[in-house]
């Protein structure tokens, strides 16, 4: 993070925010930065904003804790950015750079680790967090925490409450927004007696019970004090119930015997007091308590969270003491050494292991009973998942206690791979008993690695009976110490070997242990526990922590162990037990080690539920097993082949192949994703389908959510290649700023050829700072976003169909800062929503080629080019856009051989933000008819500059070889946008053709008007349009609107039958339509006027499908008759033009067709290897003509009047082709 002001603002005497002893409340306008440390080469947002010392008491600290503010004084008023990838919240109008408050002297992380923690199983709201490291001009301010505000914005963003508005009461003493009056009256409720069972349920009808408790276990289970100003209360105005949440605990984790269940309750600024009166709501918290302590807070989750979050910040503790050596204040000093902090890392490990048995002893107090061992695991490792009371099991061997008399509810759910089998009740094993003989070297001395390894020649040792130790008086075998009681050794070493037979029979290895004070435990010579102890390397010179003493002293604390760590025969455990201090009076050790042999034991239930009530010490394993699926592991380390044979391949969790590792799929494989599951690609993936037999990735049918996460290649050794490959369920990965797509690569390069992507949950492919191309392939999603969005890099698109949405701001395509991209015989369509264009360049795109590309039914650009980009763009055809091609901000763009048809503007240049200049266009051989608006539109601050190019709507600028006319297009209605032989575009351009000849892709005509009656002079036919539907297929015109000259919309379910036609009329019971067959509607206001007028027919959207403005005058028809209507002439004619239309009668009408007959042509087979038949032709067309995609004729075939024609296709090449019979095109695949 980077911050830059005016130096004065932070370091003068009299008026700098940072250098004064008094807490300033003063704001000063910076403007900050953030880069993301992954690679990335640019902020992820630059703005200008405020920024102010925050902190109730920690303002003293030398290091500030800074509140930044997003004010519409400074600039955009808002920051739009996931500042923390946990959470749902985008936009943010303040955050705060934190010192970590009261543990600045400690870890810098205690308050969100402990925040963290609660996720996701726990009701609770807790505050963004994220380490960075902080810059003020240049210059280093070590490691901050960016944290959400406890604010009305925050709690509206993340509960996603819109524009509600809420209360929000501060330690039940300050609102900090709405107002006091509906906390007030429940804080009279809640002060009656709760244990009247009526009274607590009035209170429950205004406080959410769930959230309220796992707030307060929260606080009690950290040992929080810092609470009395840190108790936040919230809810809806007008709905609701209040709810709690979590600020500020970096006051706990200290001392795990302090702050007990009594302490919280004497607090008086929530109502847990008060409901502890009500028995069974105490009954509730306690198991609630219990449940928690053996799942989310369980000792071995909690050390890997506390791991997490020291491991991000280790690299940066060194800079971080270096900044802030030498300061000191009153509230705190700086953490004076790597070592230091390391053994407050430990502190909190310390914590976590002892907290659980502490608050379970003093829950007897408030009515629970005594606590048993419990162990409840899986076998085999990885092959599902436990719920303990609706609460994640968060190992495979989860060890702990738990109440007896408590109600347990077990959940078993097998991961992909395996079937549940049953709940079986194990004895232990013991495999090392309690007060064992272990040999002992008390020494002193150093010792070589070896002496934890097994074989180690201990017999010099002594040996004896644990306990072992000195001091306390109750050891078995009393130990040395050394010289004298004062200079003791700070270090004991002990060993004992064991034997195991059918080592992989075994699961759940144990080891309860007995300490005093720190412990380093090694089997076979690796580490497998650390409890009171620095991290990094220990030796006989290396201290505890801390010191342990009172009943910690006689307590076995268990940990589990990797059972793959034994082997068979002979085995070792190595322990050495260390004092704090030399001085220390004692010490104690014994080590108890068990291991479970799964089958061994009682088959309890075979039901994925097993309820029981916890009686005495317990042992309950789930039992997995394989079923007839292939599993992919969840770590590829070595090249692996997937076939078919044993498809599908099941995925049980998340998978990562390793750099350097090469995971291949054949084709016809499917690959089930679990939920939340993500594809890792650090190697290269390669699928091999083929158009016959795809490999798929979609969700386990067997999955809840049916939504996995994403394909994520990222920093990728190699080349990672797709063929033919279907993604369903897919959705994004957990990093919201470049996990956003079902396949987002960063760093990486990448081909695709035969994708398919639609029935996804998110966006189909994004990449940042890669190289990916894309051809033949189909992509749709139904979300906002962009379909391809591709960043810094280089992309390549080619022969692909995108389809759109009804969601705002979605685009097809998205290249921002690519250079020499090409996005070439695409085909897109249907973007529906407000702001989406079919392609958006952006961000300096320079030099980008979009050639061959077909785009129509667009909202908003067909092509939209800003910020300083740059592209060519030719052969293209724009149909049914607002604007075709929107050229702004210092853009600049040459348009050649174009054909916009159907767009409100085809080509607008302007400058779209204040200051960027306008956009700088050339367009030649480009063809701009039908345009709803005007041809063009050039704002003052931009060029735009027609030559050889043709409109039929007004004048281009003249000279340049411009022309004026009907281009005589082949029919446009059908999207075929080729030049009749007599069209005047016709070697009319500087080089060929004006407008342009694309791929002929298969696309449904559109609905069109062909008849209007517009004269009513009271004695003919009443007012009426029809509209035909030229298609082979029904066309829905739910919600489609006239407006102009008459106004309707079209009823959900309207739909208009293939070939057919309906009436739109202001009288639909006129007797001219009561043997009709055709469909009647009545519009709502309006009449067509007599002296002409326009017309419109657009969909709900607001995207034009038909526009014409009839007149009374030549070149229109002019009706002279009554009864008269007018008719266009043909279908396949472009019905703008009067010319294309004569008089007619109502009759013309009624007996048209409303149906096609069965005149499809018929193309197979397709896909064909060399010989092809098309058949129906008769009387349809004199040739059949084959194009390549590039839209080049490549072979034409007589028909000579033949219904049937055999096509010999063996001297193309492999790929596909259009074949085209008249009006009809065809997609044909030559294998």
């Amino acid at each position: 993070m980077s911050i830059a002001s005016a130096p004065a603002n932070f370091w003068d005497p009299k008026i700098g925010i940072y250098v004064q002893d008094f807490k300033p409340d003063r704001e000063i306008p910076v403007n900050i930065e953030l880069f993301e440390n992954d690679g990335s080469d640019r902020a992820g947002f630059n703005l200008a904003a405020g920024t102010k010392i925050n902190g109730l008491y920690s303002w003293q600290l030398p290091q500030k804790m800074l509140g930044i503010y997003f004010r519409k004084a400074y600039g955009e008023g808002k920051l739009e950015y996931p500042l923390f990838f946990d959470k749902s919240a985008r936009n943010f109008n303040s955050f705060a750079l934190r010192a970590s408050g009261n543990d600045w002297a400690n870890t810098l992380f205690r308050d969100g680790m402990i925040q963290h923690s609660t996720q996701p199983d726990m009701d609770v709201e807790t505050q963004g967090f994220r380490a960075c490291v902080l810059f003020i001009n240049g210059q280093y301010m070590g490691i901050h925490n960016m944290r959400s505000k406890v604010d009305e914005d925050y709690i509206v963003e993340s509960n996603q409450l819109g524009d509600a508005k809420i209360d929000m009461i501060a330690y039940e003493d300050t609102v900090e927004a709405g107002d006091f009056d509906q906390y007030k009256a429940f804080e009279t409720l809640y002060h009656q007696d709760l244990s009247v069972q009526a009274n607590f349920d009035l209170v429950a009808q205004e406080m959410d019970i769930g959230n309220f408790t796992d707030f307060i276990i929260s606080e009690i289970y950290s040992g929080n004090t810092s609470i009395d100003h840190n108790v936040m209360a919230w809810k809806p105005k007008d709905f609701g119930k209040w709810r709690w949440l979590l600020a500020d605990l970096d006051r706990g984790f200290f001392n795990p015997e302090n702050n007990l269940i009594s302490y919280y309750l004497g607090r008086s600024v929530y109502p847990f007091s008060n409901l502890m009166k009500n028995s069974a709501y105490s009954k509730t918290f306690g198991y609630r308590l219990a449940d928690l302590l053996f799942t989310t807070f369980n000792p071995e989750r909690m050390n890997g969270i506390i791991d997490g979050f020291a491991k991000n910040i280790e690299t940066e503790i060194p800079g971080h003491i270096e900044r802030w050596k030498g300061t000191s204040s009153s509230y705190g000093n700086p953490i004076p050494s790597v070592t230091s902090w390391q053994g407050q890392v430990q502190n909190l490990k310390t914590f976590a292991e002892k907290r659980p048995a502490i608050l379970l002893e003093n829950l007897k107090n408030y009515g629970v009973s005594d606590s048993e061992n419990l162990s409840i695991s899986s076998f085999p490792g990885g092959s599902g998942k436990i719920r303990f009371n609706g609460l994640s099991v968060p190992a495979d061997n989860c060890l702990g206690q738990y109440p007896a008399g408590g109600e347990i509810s077990l959940q078993a759910d097998a991961l992909g791979g395996y079937i549940f089998k049953g709940w079986e009740l194990n004895p232990n094993l013991i495999l090392i008993q309690k007060e064992a003989i272990w040999k002992y070297n008390d020494t002193g001395a150093a010792l070589d690695e070896e002496w934890k390894e097994q074989p180690f020649d201990d017999s010099a040792w002594p040996e004896g009976k644990a306990e072992l130790g000195y001091g306390d008086g109750d050891e078995n075998t009393r130990v040395g110490y050394g010289p004298s009681a004062s200079r003791k050794f700070l270090c004991t070493y002990f060993r004992k070997e064991f034997t195991v037979d059918h080592q992989d029979s075994l699961s759940n290895l144990v080891a309860g242990i007995k300490f005093d004070d720190g412990a380093v435990v090694y089997l076979n010579g690796k580490e497998v526990i650390r409890v009171n102890m620095a991290m990094g390397a220990v030796d006989h010179t290396s201290p505890a922590i801390k010191t342990v003493s009172g009943s910690a002293e006689s307590k076995f604390t268990y940990f589990g162990i990797d059972a793959s760590l034994l082997k068979n025969g002979k085995n070792c455990i190595a322990v050495e037990i260390h004092q704090d201090a030399p001085n220390s009076s004692d010490i104690s050790f014994d080590l108890q080690l068990t291991a479970v042999k799964p089958g061994s034991g009682t088959l309890v239930a075979t039901e994925k539920t097993y309820k029981f009530t916890m009686s005495e010490a317990t042992n309950i394993m789930a039992l997995f097993e394989r079923d007839n699926h292939c599993i992919i592991p969840s770590v590829v380390a070595e090249n692996l082949k997937l076939d078919k044979t044993c498809s599908p391949y099941m995925v049980s969790g998340d998978v990562q192949i390793l750099a350097g590792v090469t995971l291949t799929a054949d084709a016809g494989v499917e690959i089930l994703m679990p939920d939340d599951a993500n594809f890792w690609v650090k190697g290269t993936l390669i699928t091999n389908g083929t158009p016959e037999e795809p490999v798929r990735f979609t969700a386990n049918p067997q999955s809840t959510k049916k939504r996995w996460g994403a394909i994520l290649i990222e920093h990728s050794s190699g080349v990672s290649s797709l063929k033919n490959t279907i993604i369903e369920g897919a959705s994004n990965g957990p990093n919201p700023t470049r996990n956003v797509a079902a396949i987002s690569l960063f760093h990486s390069i990448a081909k695709f050829d035969g994708l398919k992507i639609g029935n996804v949950w998110s966006n189909p492919v994004a990449a940042r700072y890669s190289d990916v191309s894309i051809a033949n392939s189909f992509l749709h999603s139904a979300v906002t976003g962009d379909l391809v969005n591709l960043k810094y890099g280089k992309g390549i698109i080619e022969n692909c169909e995108f389809v759109g949405n009804d969601q705002p701001d979605t685009d097809a395509i998205d290249y921002d800062n690519i250079e020499n991209g090409i996005i070439r015989n695409c085909l897109i369509y249907d973007f529906h929503g407000t702001n989406s264009d079919a392609i958006d360049l952006g961000e300096k795109a320079i030099n980008i080629l979009i050639d061959g590309i077909m785009v129509y039914n667009i909202t908003d650009k067909g092509v939209s080019v800003g910020q300083q980009s740059s592209a060519n763009i030719q052969n293209s055809v724009f149909a049914n856009c607002n604007l075709g091609a929107g050229l702004k901000d210092s853009s600049k763009v040459i348009i050649d051989h174009c054909t916009f048809y159907g767009c409100a503007i085809p080509v607008a240049s302007f400058e779209k933000n204040a200051g960027s200049a306008g956009g700088n266009g050339w367009v030649t051989n480009s063809i701009l008819s039908n345009s709803y608006e005007s041809s063009f539109l050039n704002d003052e601050k931009s060029s735009l500059v027609f030559s050889n190019s043709l409109s039929d709507n007004d004048l281009l600028p003249s000279g340049n070889g411009n022309h004026f006319g009907d281009p005589l297009l082949n029919n446009p209605g059908a999207f075929d946008f080729l030049l009749k032989d007599n069209s005047p575009a016709r070697n009319a351009g500087s080089t060929g053709n004006i407008g342009a000849s694309p791929a002929l892709f298969q696309i449904r005509p559109m609905i069109e008007f062909s008849a209007i009656g517009y004269n009513d002079d009271g004695i003919s036919v009443p007012e009426f349009l029809a509209i035909r539907n030229p298609g082979s297929e029904p066309f829905d015109v739910s919600g489609f609107q006239l407006s102009k000259g008459v106004t309707f919309t079209f009823a959900a379910g309207s739909v208009i039958k293939p070939g057919g036609q309906v009436i739109v009329t202001e009288n639909a019971l006129a007797e001219e339509w009561e043997s009709s067959k055709i469909p009647v509607f009545q519009w709502e206001i309006g009449r067509l006027a007599d002296e002409g007028e326009t017309i419109q027919l657009l969909n709900e959207s607001g995207i034009i499908f038909d526009q014409l403005k009839y007149l009374p005058e030549n070149p229109w028809p002019v009706i002279s008759v009554p009864g008269q209507i007018i008719v266009l002439k043909d279908l396949t004619m472009d019905n703008h033009f009067g010319k294309n239309w004569g008089i007619g009668s109502i009759n013309d009408v009624l007996n048209s067709s409303n149906s096609l007959t069965n005149n499809d042509l018929n193309v197979c087979p397709n896909p064909t290897s060399g010989m092809v038949e098309v058949s129906r032709l008769k009387g349809k067309t004199e040739r059949v003509q084959l194009f390549n995609l590039s839209g080049a004729k490549i072979a034409e075939y007589p028909t000579a009047g033949e219904d049937r024609l055999m096509l010999d296709l063996h001297k193309f090449n492999p790929g596909i082709y259009i074949l085209r019979c008249g009006n009809q095109s065809f997609k044909l695949v030559k294998r």
